[in-house]
């Protein structure tokens, strides 16, 4: 854009420059002289600073125009592109105690009823609670168990010293249990007002697929330590999705919608949960502002540079919206040709007619789409051609006259603002 505004402040300087140095020349030279010697003098002096504001002015409204037409192309791309908040959704859960809820963009909009009948669940061995520094019970020497789950059969065993005390033989078991590389993880629980220590071992996975067992092969290390103990049993999940046949499942985790909805069961209820789908009012809202906004900034924009820049300039945007349902989508159209958005209107349809709405904001021809083009109407074209030619000034440039004398090359003039000095003599 700064290239684009340097190319219309570069033609004003040209001739601004070419006006100083034959002011110099006509004045005698070089030399240095007064700024203004004669009424002739101030009259060209006058007019000079004239179109010196005249072409700052210009510049600074080419400038206002193409940053605000490079905003409204930025939110029209925004509004249209894949991570548009038309795409984004918002998740709504009657009963969060019972299950979570979270959803991708492009989730399909609507309602699940789910019921929970059972969660799933790992199983869980607590150990015998015992004194810590007491001596072991277990039988000294090598003591053999067996680690049974539905699809392996595990041995593993521990050297139990006369000296070892419960916390000792403890964490041999422990470390023999999470060395086998099962799904187990086994860990100590200690109670530190009481000086007690206990075994604890569960299944890293939920299902009564990873059930286990722990028995005695020879010694009562399992025995004694009381790692046999079943305090919570494996189980599956059991549910059922809007009012379809019951689902078994070893995992509380439900994958819907092609994976744009995930589903978390926490508990079980007698009561059907409710999953709502919304899409991101919030969002849209903000971002549908955000796009009348900058259409309202060049409209202004516009305006303010009457005078300045091209009639067509103004109509390539305005032009756009005389074909577009803007009340549908919940926008009216100002006398002055501004915009402002009816949040009332939007949000109901939002609600009640999203598809409609989506396609009249970013589908072909909608809302985005139209002033996407209009931007780039303004922003691709060389900037002098935003410029409006009927200026008394501007036409000067325009001023481009040839003269040839006898023995002598043909020579243009620039484009002076006055009557465009004839240049023959000094090029």
């Amino acid at each position: 854009m700064i290239s684009k505004v340097s190319e219309v402040n570069r033609v004003y300087r040209t001739n601004d420059i070419w006006r100083e140095e034959d002011h110099a020349w006509q004045g005698g030279g070089w030399q240095y002289r007064p700024l203004v010697s004669s009424k002739a003098e101030a009259e060209v002096v006058f007019q000079r600073y004239a179109f010196g504001q005249h072409a700052r002015a210009t510049a600074m409204a080419v400038a206002g125009l193409l940053t605000t037409a490079e905003q409204l192309k930025q939110a029209g791309e925004a509004m249209l592109s894949s991570d548009s908040s038309l795409d984004h959704r918002t998740v709504e859960v009657s009963q969060p105690s019972v299950l979570t809820a979270t959803v991708q963009k492009g989730a399909q909009i609507g309602s699940y009823i789910i019921q929970s009948d059972q969660i799933a669940q790992s199983q869980l061995n607590d150990g015998a609670v015992l004194q810590r520094t007491s001596p072991t019970l277990m039988t000294a020497g090598s003591n053999q168990m067996k680690l049974v789950t539905e699809n392996q059969t595990i041995s593993f065993s521990i050297y139990i010293l006369s000296t070892d005390t419960n916390q000792q033989a403890l964490q041999k078991i422990r470390s023999a249990i999470n060395s086998t590389n099962s799904d187990l993880q086994a860990s100590l629980v200690r109670d530190e007002l009481r000086d007690t220590v206990q075994l604890r071992i569960n299944s890293l996975h939920t299902g009564t697929a990873h059930a286990f067992s722990i028995v005695d092969i020879y010694g009562n290390a399992a025995a004694i330590s009381g790692i046999a103990n079943v305090t919570q049993q494996a189980e599956d999940a059991v549910y059922h999705i809007n009012g379809n046949a019951s689902v078994v499942s070893a995992s509380n985790q439900i994958v819907w919608d092609q994976g744009n909805v995930a589903i978390t069961l926490l508990a079980a209820s007698q009561k059907p949960v409710q999953i709502d789908i919304h899409p991101d009012m919030i969002g849209i809202k903000r971002q549908v502002q955000a796009l009348v906004d900058r259409y309202n900034s060049l409209h202004l924009q516009l305006t303010q540079s009457g005078g300045l820049l091209t009639s067509e300039a103004s109509e390539s945007v305005m032009g756009k919206l005389t074909s577009l349902p803007l009340e549908m989508i919940g926008i009216q159209l100002n006398a002055d040709g501004s915009l402002k958005v009816d949040f009332s209107v939007l949000e109901e349809q939002v609600i009640s007619r999203f598809n409609m709405l989506e396609f009249s904001l970013r589908g072909f021809g909608g809302l985005a789409a139209a002033l996407n083009v209009a931007a780039k109407t303004l922003l691709d074209p060389p900037s002098f051609e935003l410029l409006d030619q009927g200026q008394a000034l501007f036409q000067s440039f325009n001023n481009y006259q040839v003269n040839q004398r006898e023995g002598a090359p043909v020579n243009t003039y620039l484009p002076l603002p006055l009557s465009g000095i004839l240049m023959n003599d000094y090029i």
